[in-house]
C-alpha cells in the first residue's frame, strides 16, 4: 500500500462517506477505545463482568463485520481502521492484564480477521517503527490513577513479540 495515496478521511465534510467515518470512529471510541477503562475503573463485580461481556461482543461484531470486507468502512482503509488499530494493540499489552479485559484473547486464532486488520496497518509506511510495546507498558504501569490497583511494577510479558504474528 503506498502511503502517498491513502485518503483517510474525504476532505469535504459535507460528503456522507465523511460523515459515515466520524460515525463510525466515534462508534469505535465509544465502544471499544473508551470501554475498557470503564471496566478498569468500575468496582462492582456484576457490572465489571456485564461490561467485560458486552466489550468482546463489540469485537466480535468487528470480526463479523471484517470476515465481509478489507476494512472496517469496506474497501479501502479510513480513520476508523486507524482508531481501531491504535485501540487493539493495547488489549494484549495493557487492557487484558492491568484492566482485566481478559475474556479472550487478541490473537489470530480467536480473531483472526481483527488481527489481520492490526498487521496489515502496522506494516503501512512507519507505522511499525513508531510501535514500541515496551513503552506502552511503561508509560501505563506508570500513571498512578490507572495503577492504583495494580502496583507500580510492569510486566515481563507477554513473552512473544506483540506482532510476530504479523
Amino acid at each position: 500500500m503506498d502511503v502517498n495515496t491513502i485518503d483517510l478521511i474525504p476532505t469535504d465534510k459535507n460528503s456522507n462517506t465523511h460523515k459515515e467515518i466520524l460515525k463510525m470512529v466515534n462508534n469505535i471510541a465509544t465502544k471499544v477505545s473508551e470501554a475498557v477503562y470503564r471496566i478498569h475503573f468500575n468496582p462492582n463485580q456484576q457490572e465489571y463482568e456485564a461490561l467485560t461481556r458486552e466489550y468482546f461482543v463489540v469485537l466480535d461484531e468487528f470480526e463479523n463485520l471484517l470476515s465481509k470486507q478489507s476494512y472496517i468502512m469496506g474497501q479501502h482503509i479510513t480513520l476508523a481502521d486507524i482508531i481501531m488499530y491504535a485501540s487493539i494493540i493495547r488489549l494484549p499489552l495493557i487492557y487484558s492484564t492491568m484492566f482485566r479485559v481478559n475474556l479472550k484473547p487478541m490473537d489470530s486464532n480467536t480473531y483472526p480477521k481483527l488481527w489481520g486488520l492490526i498487521c496489515n496497518i502496522h506494516h503501512i509506511g512507519n507505522i511499525s517503527q513508531c510501535i514500541d510495546p515496551h513503552a506502552i507498558k511503561v508509560n501505563y504501569y506508570s500513571a498512578k490513577t490507572l495503577n492504583e490497583k495494580s502496583g507500580r511494577t510492569i510486566p515481563i510479558g507477554p513473552m512473544c513479540d506483540l506482532f510476530d504474528e504479523c
